[in-house]
């Protein structure tokens, strides 16, 4: 079975000539052809071309293994592998899952395979493996399995599932990547998809929601949480424990922040936790492929070039050269290779039947990915087999770097792929083959020097000395074997090792085998946060958290030299309290305020975003010698969480320590604070409260000339009750020849008493023409009103609103349940028209949480979606119309850009630069019926907050603490879990059905056409 590949001379010349010649090939070529067929291993195998000092060998291929996405290496030597053979589509109701495991093995010991067999089959997509107790995991979404041989015949005869919940959603982005880590749990990629997970060996556990992240859990201790990410195919950790994911167009990505940390203050909005790290590209990295795109990127590209000709658009369409198929990151941990290689990120693109190389530098507290010297404009393998699928990659015991290749002709989302060309696709075309390769240096030879894998035999005593082995693979399997074992004898023998040996990796190893064994003591692990290297100590603050004793050595470690410690001991030190605590973050503070990641640290606890921080940080004198906008920046996020706590006494505390001294002579300190409290108290939601101290703030705000302060003076006026404004602002409110800001804060105001007190101002203000601002203050004025009396104030002014101001008003009923029944019984007894309500706002009433609210509503509306398909029969003849873009483009910009544009940033429906190679049939059933096929980026989400608020809206970002959602006419808003009831998908489009109200079918056609053609980008 073995062959060789050496590197070609492909490189000698520009990189760029083979991508040229295929595109001019392409251009050159009108006729519709097929790819090239697929190639046998042996010239698969010759297609590579790699780097010049190494070569490439066939390990494997079919039949010994079929549709590989994953391998793994037991404690024996034995090779599991993950053969995906549903892949794309999931096997039809009462059809049996085609995926399997395989098991191969050399039992020869001279690095080839021999045996091949099944051990495990009718598995369900089967994404990954990891062997556990003699035993494997596997991922398998709902579930995660165990697998187990106990008969000695090869094949699993136990199965059983640990965890289930997991999304079946699209197969590239469901549950995978089982990773082993050294903090001794198991990481697997989510992609952030939802979920609710239940750990079946205690099912009276209370599930975990997965959505917006990754997921990890640890066997020897029952536990089980989300993790950050998320990933969507590869995991890669380096010898320290630091993790990078895969997303199929983002190849590296860091994890700096944890979500463990994150989620112990309910109250912080933080951003994403993983940083993107490549220097060559962000977010589109350019690559070097030696093929070019598949067949039918070029035909749908020559489509929509087509369609811009036919209607006079000036664009040329490009495909290719970039990632879009990013998989398997894989950091190499052997020491085979030459040492520049040692601690490389390998990805590969499957879309582009290439590998592609990062050399990881750290950078602060993360790192950069760069293209190694000599690779600038080449990668470190590309083939010229457009079937070659290098979807992941494992470091072997041997030390080679293994490449998993799935060897199929297509390997996409059918979704991608226009429906003209589906019908020469076979989805499974390769699904018979597969392929396994491994690379070597040329000067190597396996057979010099081959160890036996046997550590399953070992003894635990045995095992240690492995831990301190070159390559990761011995190390890690070591330390698994171990916490499986829970072979107390061997804690003498661990310790000595962490304390003394020379290898800071076999140090760490030992020191969290130790944690394994649940065997750490305070004075122990004392020295270990004394080691030499920075990574060691690193794991030793974090271990510390279990130790109040350390606390005392803990906050001496503020002078650490490494800034990565000093990074983890501001998330550690927010497990302990008191004034050594707060003193010490102060410190922190001080020195790395002007840093957004140690900022998410320090305001990831209680103790480190109180008044006793602040209170601290006023009395170091050099803290405020400087006023930078970072500083502000921390001021802001710490008052952000005060405000979002909201509790009485620390608003109280906070407002009286910034309303003097030396603080409240600072314009931009002043500023900075109100405007986080103040963010935080409109993110959970609070109601306006009468606080001492704030009315002096507010006053000292409203006389600075700035602009941000005056925002930050309104904000005030609407969060707080500030009785001294009172009495002027009735009469300011009322006031046309007072200047627009003045009299907008007065009417903000107003609802700092009660709505009786102030109804009579609102009366005389609806009466008498508005500016649009204006009347829009006064319309939040009045929504953020706890008074039952304001919604029908609101119904009986209905005919004053202008058209304009109208969905404001209806989405004031809207977004309090309490509401929403006064304006059911307004549309019942016709005091406001139902033909008022657009199609968006009827399906928040039909789609209510509230069965009884949802119930008087279908009575009132109808079911909006029972005659969709009759509505898409009706227009039916459009396709026979010839439309004109030019005609389309005007419907489009009336009733299409707002959504689907993006406008810095804020697009809530999809980009429409793709759907021009869609058919008309296809466009036509996408605009009448939205709801029948929504992307999964696209759901709108009902939310349902504690104080009765109804909101919807796309999910666009989602952390532990908080999730962001977007809205079509108001934006973005954050809004704090702690403060929601319910979240929970609608199977409706936030394009609404009814969108043909107003569109004829000439009109229609036209929209088509202008769909087919335009460069909406």
């Amino acid at each position: 079975m073995r062959r060789l590949i050496d590197s070609g001379n492909v490189f000698s010349g520009s990189p760029s000539l083979a991508w040229l010649l295929g595109c001019f090939l392409l251009l050159s070529d009108c006729s519709y052809h097929q790819d090239a067929g697929p190639l046998s291993p042996e010239d698969s195998l010759e297609s590579m071309h790699i780097q010049p000092e190494f070569r490439v060998e066939l390990f494997a291929a079919e039949p010994d293994v079929v549709d590989p996405v994953e391998m793994a290496f037991d404690a024996q030597g034995r090779i599991f592998v993950a053969e995906m053979l549903d892949l794309p589509y999931d096997p039809l109701v009462g059809e049996s899952p085609r995926s399997r495991i395989r098991l191969l093995e050399d039992s020869n010991g001279d690095g080839q395979v021999d045996k091949s067999h099944i051990f495990a089959d009718k598995l369900q997509q089967v994404t990954s493996v990891l062997p556990w107790k003699d035993g494997l995991l596997v991922t398998a979404a709902p579930d995660i399995l165990y697998l187990k041989d106990t008969t000695g015949d090869g094949v699993a005869n136990q199965r059983r599932v640990l965890f289930t919940g997991f999304a079946l959603v699209d197969p590239e982005a469901r549950i995978t990547n089982l990773r082993f880590g050294i903090d001794n749990w198991i990481y697997t990629s989510n992609n952030g998809r939802p979920g609710e997970i239940t750990f079946m060996r205690n099912p009276r556990a209370p599930k975990i929601s997965v959505q917006g992240a990754d997921f990890r859990f640890r066997l020897d201790r029952n536990l089980f949480e989300p993790a950050s990410g998320p990933a969507q195919f590869g995991i890669a950790m380096n010898d320290w424990g630091h993790r990078f994911i895969t997303t199929n167009t983002v190849h590296v990505r860091h994890v700096v922040v944890p979500w463990r940390y994150l989620r112990r203050n309910p109250f912080l909005v933080a951003g994403p936790p993983a940083l993107d790290i490549s220097d060559h590209g962000t977010p589109a990295v350019p690559i070097f492929p030696l093929t070019t795109p598949q067949h039918w990127r070029q035909v749908r590209t020559r489509m929509r070039q087509q369609r811009y000709r036919d209607n006079q658009l000036d664009r040329v369409e490009h495909v290719g050269g970039y990632f879009s198929g990013a998989a398997g990151g894989t950091i190499y941990g052997g020491t085979l290779f030459p040492k520049p290689y040692w601690g490389n990120l390998f990805t590969g693109d499957v879309s582009a039947n290439l590998v592609h190389r990062d050399e990881l530098t750290p950078a602060g507290v993360s790192f950069v990915a760069s293209r190694p010297l000599g690779e600038e404009k080449r990668e470190f393998l590309a083939s010229t087999d457009v079937w070659f699928r290098p979807c992941n990659f494992a470091t072997g015991p041997d030390g080679a770097l293994y490449i998993v290749d799935m060897y199929r002709e297509f390997i996409e989302t059918p979704e991608s792929v226009p429906e003209e060309l589906k019908k020469d696709i076979n989805f499974y075309s390769g699904d018979t083959m597969g392929r396994i390769y491994r690379i070597l240096p040329k000067t190597v030879s396996l057979s010099a020097g081959r160890r036996a894998v046997r550590l399953g035999g070992l003894t635990s005593e045995e095992l240690v000395t492995y831990l301190a082995d070159q390559n990761s693979w011995w190390r890690l399997t070591a330390q698994r074997l171990l916490l499986e074992r829970q072979d107390q004898t061997v804690v003498p023998q661990l310790k000595e090792m962490a304390l003394n040996h020379s290898s800071p990796q076999a140090r760490l190893h030992a020191l969290c085998s130790l944690e394994g064994l649940s065997a750490l003591d305070a004075a122990w692990l004392g020295l270990m946060l004394e080691d030499v290297h920075p990574e060691v100590r690193v794991h030793a603050v974090r271990l510390s958290e279990a130790f109040p004793e350390l606390l005392s050595q803990l906050v001496l470690m503020v002078d650490d030299p490494s800034l990565r410690v000093v990074f983890q001991l501001a998330f550690s030190l927010g497990e302990f309290s008191g004034p050594k605590v707060v003193n010490t973050l102060a410190r922190l503070s001080q020195r790395h305020a002007e840093n957004p990641w140690f900022r998410t640290a320090l305001l990831s606890s209680e103790i480190g975003s109180s008044n006793t921080l602040l209170k601290a940080l006023l009395k170091i004198p050099n803290f405020w010698d400087e006023a930078t906008i970072e500083k502000s920046s921390f001021l802001k996020e710490l008052a952000a969480v005060i405000g979002a706590r909201n509790k009485f006494s620390e608003l109280t505390a906070f407002l009286m320590e910034i309303s003097q001294g030396k603080f409240f002579e600072k314009e931009s300190w002043l500023t900075a604070s109100v405007k986080g409290l103040t963010r935080g108290l409109k993110v959970t939601g609070a109601p306006r409260q009468n606080i001492r101290g704030a009315q002096k703030v507010t006053h000292r705000l409203m006389g600075v000339s700035s602009l941000e302060a005056q925002e930050a003076a309104r904000a005030m006026v609407i969060q707080f009750k500030l009785p001294g404004l009172f009495a002027t602002a009735k009469q300011d409110a009322l006031n046309p020849e007072l200047p627009f800001l003045q009299r907008e804060l007065a009417i903000c105001s107003l609802p700092s008493h009660s709505f009786f007190d102030v109804r009579p101002v609102f009366e005389r203000l609806l009466a008498t023409p508005l500016e649009p601002i204006l009347l829009t203050t006064a319309l939040e004025a009045l929504a953020s009103f706890e008074d039952s009396s304001v919604p029908q104030f609101l119904v009986d002014h209905w005919q004053m609103f202008p058209v304009g101001a109208r969905f404001r008003v209806l989405d004031i009923l809207l977004d309090r349940q309490e509401h929403i029944s006064i304006l059911l019984d307004t549309l019942e007894n016709g005091s406001i028209e139902v033909g008022a309500l657009d199609w968006a706002r009827k399906e928040k009433l039909l789609r209510n949480p509230d069965v009884r609210l949802a119930t008087r509503a279908r009575r009132l509306l109808g079911d909006t979606h029972q005659d969709r398909q009759r509505v898409v029969q009706n227009y039916l003849p459009v396709l026979d119309l010839s439309g004109k873009a030019e005609g389309g483009r005007a419907v489009f910009k009336k009733h299409c850009a707002t959504c689907h544009f993006s406008k810095k940033g804020l697009r809530i429906g999809p980009d429409l630069s793709g759907v021009s190679s869609n058919t008309r049939a296809q466009l036509l059933q996408s605009i009448l019926n939205p709801s029948k096929t929504i992307g999964g980026r696209y759901i709108n989400y009902l939310v349902l907050t504690q104080d009765n608020h109804l909101l919807d809206g796309l999910i666009v970002n989602e952390t532990s603490n908080s999730l962001t959602l977007r809205r079509p006419e108001s934006g973005d808003i954050t809004l704090l879990k702690a403060t929601l009831t319910e979240v929970r998908a609608s199977n409706v489009s936030l394009m609404p059905d009814g969108f043909e109200d107003g569109i004829d079918h000439k009109q229609m056609a036209n929209l088509i056409a202008y769909l087919q053609g335009a460069n909406l980008h």
